[in-house]
């Protein structure tokens, strides 16, 4: 089976968001964040005399600015780095994936995929814990999802396909 995947820089940026924020525990931390945000803003329109300017300062960075810094981080990476918006092309063989873009290619046995995980518009196919391969779901069809399901159940990949 082959699929054929090429990130545009608005693409590369949404999947970095999605893997950044869909761990359960950043969607706990950012919960109590906003929790604590709100508990600060009633306590200055309720009693502006004692609540903590600074409190308010850190909370908005954490829930603003920081996805601002992120943004424009993944933005400079994927202008800095030509793989990122190359034409991939994933060739799921019976014993290996092949991954060719126009400057690279490499091969790797089933048993170095961690794992392959989805979410609603990317499958991302896991080399590591840190590193991921990102496949758009438009790219992919849905007879495609269920061969690559079968692949790596038989491979004994993990996956939530």
């Amino acid at each position: 089976m082959v699929i054929e995947s090429k990130l545009s820089e608005r693409d590369f940026i949404n999947a970095t968001f999605v893997l950044l924020y869909s761990k359960r525990y950043i969607k706990i931390t950012i919960a109590v964040f906003v929790l604590i945000f709100l508990v600060n803003i009633a306590g200055l329109i309720f009693n502006p005399v004692s609540s903590s300017y600074w409190q308010l300062f850190v909370l908005v960075g954490v829930l603003f600015v920081r996805p601002i810094i992120i943004y424009i981080n993944v933005k400079r990476s994927f202008a800095s780095n030509k793989r990122s918006g190359e034409l991939v092309i994933y060739t799921f063989g019976n014993d290996y994936l092949s991954i060719k873009g126009e400057s690279f290619s490499t091969e790797l046995s089933w048993d170095k995929i961690y794992k392959v995980t989805q979410s609603k518009n990317w499958v991302f196919i896991w080399q590591n814990k840190g590193f991921a391969n990102i496949l758009s779901k438009q790219d992919i069809w849905e007879e495609q999802i269920d061969q690559l399901k079968v692949i790596l159940q038989h491979h004994k990949v993990k996956n939530t396909l």
